[in-house]
């Protein structure tokens, strides 16, 4: 059958993925967010690996995080997230007290480029260091985005006029 369906075929990444964790090779399988223009400020930022990491780490240690090239890894909040199959990431929320939405409550980025640097001896539970290149795939440990909104909104947040709108949709209501 010559058409059959080949998953490979329709997203090598997941295949790459997959054959990483059969040989025991720790990757990152993703970096979010990776955008020149967000859209928005309460910006949550998350790594996700195909092994889950040595116990010995704490999630505050796994990435650093950058603001026009200054560390600011401090101001965030991290905290490990399980995946099903062993994998495993990191999420880290801007603290409550580092910067604040309109809405005066929600922790807000300010704006202007990020990058995520994730630490190049990181280890796999079994001890694997993780890598960037593997025989079908580049998975990278740096990832960059911008904070493209001045005005500190976020999602669930609108400006109109000087009045702000808690729980609004603004991709739904086109007010962004």
């Amino acid at each position: 059958f010559p058409d059959v369906w080949d998953p490979c075929k329709q997203d090598p990444v997941v295949c790459c993925v997959q054959e990483a964790t059969e040989k025991g090779i720790l990757v990152a399988k993703s970096i979010t967010p990776v955008t020149a223009k967000t859209g928005m400020n309460n910006i949550g930022i998350r790594a996700l690996f195909n092994l889950a990491l040595d116990e010995s780490y704490n999630a505050g240690s796994v990435f650093k995080v950058f603001h026009e090239k200054k560390d600011i890894t401090d101001k965030f909040d991290f905290v490990f997230f399980n995946i099903k199959d062993g994998n495993v990431g990191v999420e880290a929320k801007y603290k409550a007290d580092s910067g604040k939405c309109l809405d005066g409550a929600t922790p807000c980025l300010d704006a202007g480029k990020y990058k995520v640097d994730i630490r190049k001896d990181l280890k796999s539970k079994t001890g694997q260091t993780i890598t960037e290149e593997t025989d079908c795939g580049k998975f990278p440990l740096i990832a960059e985005f911008t904070v493209d909104n001045k005005n500190k909104l976020g999602v669930g947040f609108y400006k109109e006029e000087d009045e702000v709108v808690v729980g609004a949709n603004p991709l739904k209501d086109g007010s962004m």
